[in-house]
């Protein structure tokens, strides 16, 4: 994956949302829209699902970011940011709530959505 950022605890809080001194409200920080994927390698839907996400960020990256977070590496941001299955994606707008989409979305509606809603 080259496209894919992948992102651990410390990136996600600088680059992404500080949970830790705002745990209330999801709050955006990042400077250019993004989408980002709680995925993890042990998911049979998630390795299906990576090399659409690898495309849609080398299609995608002069509009917006795509970030993945492997759950499995991350279980503290697991618990905090996924239920009980992955993978879930936020697709986060500057100056917007995030849009939180579960694992049951295909990818040309995802590819449509993240458009629609980080390319205005």
């Amino acid at each position: 994956m080259k496209h894919l950022n992948h992102i651990d605890k410390c990136r996600f809080l600088n680059e992404i949302y500080n949970y830790e001194s705002n745990p209330d409200k999801f709050t955006y920080i990042g400077k250019t829209p993004s989408m980002v994927i709680f995925a993890s390698p042990c998911s049979k839907f998630c390795v299906e699902l990576e090399p659409a996400l690898e495309i849609m960020a080398k299609r995608r990256r002069e509009r917006y970011k795509v970030y993945y977070v492997d759950t499995d590496l991350e279980p503290e941001m697991s618990r905090n940011f996924v239920g009980r299955r992955v993978p879930v994606i936020y697709i986060c707008p500057i100056g917007a709530a995030p849009t939180i989409v579960s694992e049951t979305i295909n990818v040309r509606d995802l590819f449509n959505l993240a458009d629609r809603l980080l390319t205005k």
